[in-house]
């Protein structure tokens, strides 16, 4: 999938605020909206597959660190 294989990045546990149709990383931005928007693209992968793994509040699911993080957001 799109988001797992581009939006993450591997070395800093982050999102990219955008990247390229190809998925190179574009701009990479520490703000509060780069996570909640790949949480919210997560759930509404679950919502459309039904597939367990996308569910924020799964603790083994994709987004479980990305959740743990806004809700420490300082």
């Amino acid at each position: 999938m799109f988001l797992e294989q581009h939006i993450k990045s591997e070395t800093e546990d982050r999102c990219y605020f955008s990247v390229s149709q190809d998925g190179i990383p574009i701009k990479t931005q520490r703000t509060i909206f780069t996570e909640s928007f790949y949480t919210i693209a997560l759930s509404e992968m679950y919502r459309a597959t039904s597939d367990k793994s996308y569910l924020v509040s799964n603790t083994q699911g994709l987004s479980a660190q990305t959740t743990n993080r806004l809700e420490l957001w300082h």
